[in-house]
């Protein structure tokens, strides 16, 4: 007996007009555009107390409007906010003093997590063959939510659960709307073209001469990773928190870039790879040339040689502000070391710190727990818990143990397996998509780059490279 097709569920949209957009796109961008001045105004004026108290439900209700309106804007207003609230953190955090426990910053999280609405009505899509990883992850995931509820306390766990989950499911509600039928990819690479060019540029200027905010910011917070509050003398992280998160959304985001076209392209990438440069993370660096790899290989050969003359231009474009001696003098002697590996003390104290923590695994097999990493393990005051992780792999299996690291990385596996084998070649957006995906998981083993905004780019980039052909169901 022949199983019927799946048939993709009624979206909550107004109508679809003809270019495949939502009617209600420029309500939308109003919306927007009347919140970004009327927070650029309270910012720039004495009204930071409160953008304090009314940033959180004011997101939140834009994004509700949104996620039912409009879910195909939903993806690019979620994405900006990852990209900007902590730069509105540090603008409010200037003016009325420094908060380390900041509600600003539940803005992103939070407001990404609304697509877990849309997750019971949409349920039925899971069945598809091509959407089975998202399965096996959430369910790793359970696993580490039970374990996590005994050893942290169902606080710290559900806290952990989000920043775990959010990205999935923001995955998951991309490749929803591809099903439909509303675009969404043109979006992203639009966001991704700005994006790229507004976070080089301000990510210059943080090199050159730190904005008062960002020097404030940086002695308060105490990070030795970000560099000292002096021209020059920055590790670049732009609006984000640190240098990683800004490195990994710039290496996907111009791999991103690599298919696009138009007069904005080379700004943005000569702005962005300058930047991106200047972040000094190395395991970035080789991610990116991951990505550049495998879209070379996965495009056609006329896309591949106009690749290599992009190449050829972009070069000749950055050599002469690469060699600057501001410049020069701290990405050199960052580049020189990807080769010392016997040298490099960061690269020596991260694999001492896993064999560290393989022996406790051996002695915890299920794990301690969602809740026991990250932010919450000095929030909640978890004796067993580990707040920093230089790797993101031994993370997962210390977080979900053997049985829900398995489930996880599982998921992941079948992702990419699902990428190459039923893949369309030499379509050049998808190539880049999966390419910035791939980029993003090679570079687990230095950061966690599943979780929060790194795992966001992922999925967001999975979502959009996931083959959703008549074999992939």
């Amino acid at each position: 007996m022949t199983r019927p097709a799946i048939v993709s569920p009624p979206m909550y949209h107004p109508r679809i007009g003809a270019d495949g957009e939502p009617g209600s796109r420029r309500a939308g961008l109003i919306i927007l555009a009347m919140f970004a001045v009327a927070l650029g105004v309270l910012l720039v004026a004495p009204g930071a107390a409160l953008v304090q108290v009314a940033y959180l439900p004011a997101v939140t209700i834009i994004g509700l409007f949104l996620i039912w309106s409009d879910p195909a804007l939903f993806v690019g207003y979620a994405i900006w906010l990852w990209l900007l609230t902590p730069l509105v953190r540090r603008l409010v955090d200037y003016q009325i003093g420094w908060n380390p426990t900041s509600a600003v910053l539940a803005g992103p999280p939070l407001v990404t997590a609304l697509c877990g609405l849309r997750l019971l009505r949409w349920a039925p899509l899971l069945r598809r063959r091509s959407l089975a990883p998202i399965v096996l992850i959430l369910m790793g995931l359970a696993c580490g939510y039970v374990v996590g509820v005994a050893h942290a306390g169902l606080t710290a766990a559900s806290y952990a659960l989000v920043t775990w989950v959010v990205p999935p499911l923001f995955g998951f509600h991309i490749v929803a709307l591809r099903l439909a039928g509303i675009p969404v990819a043109r979006l992203v690479q639009r966001v991704t073209l700005w994006g790229v060019m507004l976070l080089g540029a301000y990510g210059t200027w943080q090199f050159v001469d730190p904005p008062a905010w960002d020097r404030y910011w940086m002695v308060q917070a105490k990070m030795a990773s970000v560099g000292s509050p002096e021209p020059f003398m920055v590790r670049v992280f732009g609006p984000l928190n640190s240098p990683a998160p800004f490195a990994i959304f710039m290496m996907a985001a111009l791999l991103l870039l690599l298919p696009s076209r138009g007069a904005l392209r080379w700004p943005s990438m000569v702005m962005g790879y300058i930047a991106f440069f200047l972040s000094l993370v190395r395991s970035a660096w080789l991610g990116w040339m991951l990505g550049f790899g495998i879209y070379s290989f996965r495009v056609g050969m006329a896309s591949r040689m106009r690749l290599v003359g992009s190449a050829v231009i972009l070069v000749l474009l950055l050599l002469p502000l690469l060699s600057l001696p501001p410049v020069a003098n701290v990405v050199l002697p960052r580049v020189t070391s990807l080769t010392d590996i016997e040298g490099d003390v960061s690269y020596q104290d991260r694999m001492q710190f896993s064999r560290s923590i393989a022996d406790e695994l051996l002695e915890q097999p299920l794990g301690f727990g969602l809740g026991s990493t990250g932010a919450t393990v000095a929030a909640a005051g978890i004796a067993s818990g580990i707040q920093n992780f230089d790797n993101g792999v031994v993370e997962v299996l210390f977080t979900l143990g053997w049985v829900g690291g398995l489930l996880y990385f599982g998921g992941y596996l079948w992702l990419c397996a699902e990428w190459f084998l039923r893949g369309a070649s030499g379509d050049r957006s998808e190539a880049a998509f999966r390419a910035g995906a791939m980029a993003v998981l090679a570079v687990l083993p230095a950061f966690q780059t599943l979780t929060a905004f790194s795992g966001v780019m992922f999925w967001t980039a999975a979502g959009l490279g996931l083959p959703l052909g008549r074999g992939a169901r």
